[in-house]
C-alpha cells in the first residue's frame, strides 16, 4: 500500500497572507505588538501557542481564546485562502498511481471541513490527522491507520510538507519515508532547503513525476 500525506495550510492551500492578517488581529486584540511578517513566516509550528507566548500574548490565553479570534477573521475574509494551482490535480494523479492521500493539519475540523467540501476534494482524501499539536504524532498516526490495510508490515509513504518543522517530524518518525518540500507557503525556500527533504518543488505540478520515479 502506498501512502502520500501532505500538510494542508500553506502546502495545499494559499492560506499564509490570511494567516498573518488572523495573527495581526489576535496580537491587536491584546494591544501587543504584532511580529514581522518574516518572523511568523519561519517560526509558525503546530505547536502555536509557545509562539504566541513568546511574543507577549498572556500565558492565560488558551488555544480556544486563539481561535475564537481566528475564526472570526476568517469568516470576514473567507475568499482570501484558495487552493495552490495543481491541488486537484496531485490528489487525482497520486489516486491513479494507487496512493492513499491523507492530510495532516493543525486546523480546527469545521474550518478544514468547510475548505475541502467548497474546494470539491474531500472525496478524494481518505483521512486526516489533527488535534495533537504534533506533526510527528500526526504522521504516525496515518501510518498506523493505513498499516490497518495492509497485508504486509510495510508501507511506501511520502510526505509533503511547507516547513522545516513538519519535513523533520516526518523524517524523525520514519527514516525510510520520503520527504517533498515545498517553496511557496510557510517557510522561505532557504528554509525549507536547509531542512534536506528528499526533492524540493517550486509546484504541486511537479509532484506526480517525482511519485511515478520513485
Amino acid at each position: 500500500m502506498k501512502l502520500l500525506i501532505s500538510d494542508w495550510d500553506g502546502t495545499l492551500l494559499n492560506s499564509l497572507p490570511i494567516y498573518y492578517g488572523a495573527v495581526v488581529q489576535i496580537f491587536q486584540h491584546f494591544r501587543v505588538e504584532p511580529p514581522p511578517f518574516d518572523d511568523y513566516r519561519d517560526n509558525i509550528t503546530p505547536d502555536f501557542m509557545q509562539f504566541y507566548r513568546d511574543r507577549g500574548i498572556p500565558k492565560s490565553t488558551t488555544g480556544r481564546d486563539l481561535n475564537l479570534i481566528r475564526s472570526a477573521y476568517f469568516e470576514k475574509n473567507w475568499d482570501g485562502a484558495a487552493l495552490h494551482p495543481g491541488t486537484k490535480e496531485l490528489f487525482l494523479r497520486a489516486r491513479e498511481m494507487g496512493f492513499e492521500v491523507f492530510l495532516s493539519t493543525a486546523e480546527v475540523y469545521e474550518i478544514g471541513d468547510r475548505r475541502l467540501r467548497e474546494f470539491g476534494i474531500r472525496d478524494l482524501i481518505r483521512g486526516w490527522a489533527r488535534g495533537q499539536n504534533s506533526r510527528y504524532h500526526d504522521i504516525a498516526d496515518i501510518i498506523a491507520f493505513g498499516l490497518g490495510f495492509c497485508e504486509e508490515d510495510s508501507l511506501e509513504v511520502w510526505y509533503v510538507d511547507d516547513t522545516a518543522s513538519g519535513l523533520t517530524a516526518a523524517k524523525d518518525n520514519d527514516p525510510e519515508l520520503k520527504t517533498i518540500g515545498v517553496t511557496m507557503g510557510f517557510n522561505s525556500p532557504e528554509k525549507i532547503r536547509a531542512a534536506k527533504p528528499d526533492y524540493v518543488v517550486d509546484s504541486l505540478f511537479d509532484i506526480p513525476r517525482i511519485l511515478s520515479v520513485g
